[in-house]
């Protein structure tokens, strides 16, 4: 069952522990302030995971999710590096906008992928 693990009016985070899965929702524009506290509490849930010794997947939803700035993309990256370094097996994206996922594209390699719907990103973990 999916715990809810940290919210806020830009980000929503719940892992499944016993699914191994971490979902998260992003919304509106941020600053380095909404980026700092998204890391922090991001970080906590994989690290519970990791102390679990697990690997994990990750769900994220940026349906509503606009760009952003070139400098907190470059953050992300660093983020995205960090949890692989973690155990981030698979990180399936849902959007719906091009230029989003253009942008998070770029931070991304075979471990990511986008999807149109939710269902999609689910098989995909599966495989």
């Amino acid at each position: 069952m999916a715990q809810p693990a940290a919210s806020s009016p830009q980000f929503r985070i719940t892992t499944d522990r016993a699914r191994r899965l971490i979902r998260y929702k992003l919304t509106g524009l941020w600053d380095i302030e909404t980026f700092a506290r998204y890391e922090r509490a991001m970080d906590a849930e994989i690290r519970s995971l990791q102390a679990m010794g697990l690997s994990f997947d990750m769900i994220g939803d940026l349906t509503n999710f606009p760009t952003q700035p070139q400098f907190l993309n470059e953050l992300r990256q660093e983020m995205i590096r960090k949890a692989k370094a973690k155990g981030l097996r698979k990180c399936a994206i849902i959007a719906t906008s091009s230029l989003v996922k253009l942008q998070v594209g770029r931070l991304s390699d075979a471990s990511y992928a986008f999807f149109s719907s939710e269902n999609e990103a689910e098989n995909w973990l599966k495989s």
